[in-house]
Parts: structure tokens; sequence; C-alpha cells
């Protein structure tokens, strides 16, 4: 049954994720220890630590709505938050890959896969 519960809820985000829409993230959890679910994507969060609305990126998002301010990076790869839509801003934070960023210190407006691009 608790094999079954996850299951589902690993459906429901992604299925939550695949249509924009956002999820709330109420349970309590342990410091370092953020609900996301078990995929190749990276999880963010509406609110530093984790919590607030859980969303799941798997492309390059050029307008994240609502910001995000944390971040679990699931994939073999660095992701770019930047502090303006379209991967613009002057604040940029590079999520490395299998990283957790308990507060990005500003709204990420949009994300991409890669390293951050300065200049």
């Amino acid at each position: 049954m608790k094999h079954l519960s996850r299951h589902a809820a690993v459906v429901v985000a992604a299925l939550a994720a695949a249509t924009g829409l956002a999820l709330p993230t109420t349970t309590a959890h342990a410091a370092g220890s953020y609900p996301c679910p078990r995929v190749v994507g990276v999880c963010v969060w509406t609110e530093p630590g984790g919590q607030g609305d859980l969303r799941l990126l798997w492309d390059d998002t050029p307008y994240i709505v609502p910001p995000v301010r944390s971040a679990q990076n699931q994939t073999p790869e660095p992701w770019c938050f930047y502090n303006a839509p379209g991967y613009h801003g002057d604040e940029r934070r590079e999520v490395a890959r299998n990283e957790t960023v308990a507060d990005f210190g500003f709204d990420a407006l949009s994300a991409r896969r890669g390293p951050c691009q300065w200049g």
C-alpha cells in the first residue's frame, strides 16, 4: 500500500507539472529532505527550504509563474536560474547535478539546462 501511495503521488506530480499546475506541499519534512518525486528533472518550490508550491522542470523554462525560491536538481547536468524572464537578469544561480538549494536569495523567473552564461 505504501508503494502504491508513493507511485500515485509521483503520477499526480508529473501530471500537474505537465499541465503547468502547481502542487501545494504542506507535508512536514526533515531538514535537508525536500518532498521531491524521484524523477529525472528539477523540483522547484515557491518558498525557501522546499516549502510552498512544487513544480517540476524537465525543459528550459523562459518564464516561471509563480517565481521559485528553492530547487533540487535530480538531473545529470547543471541548471541555471535567472531573476528575470527569458534567461536574463543581474542575478543567477547555477544548481549543480544532484544539488539542493535551500534559497536562491532572489525570485527565479526563468531556468535552463547547462551552466550559467555570464556576459
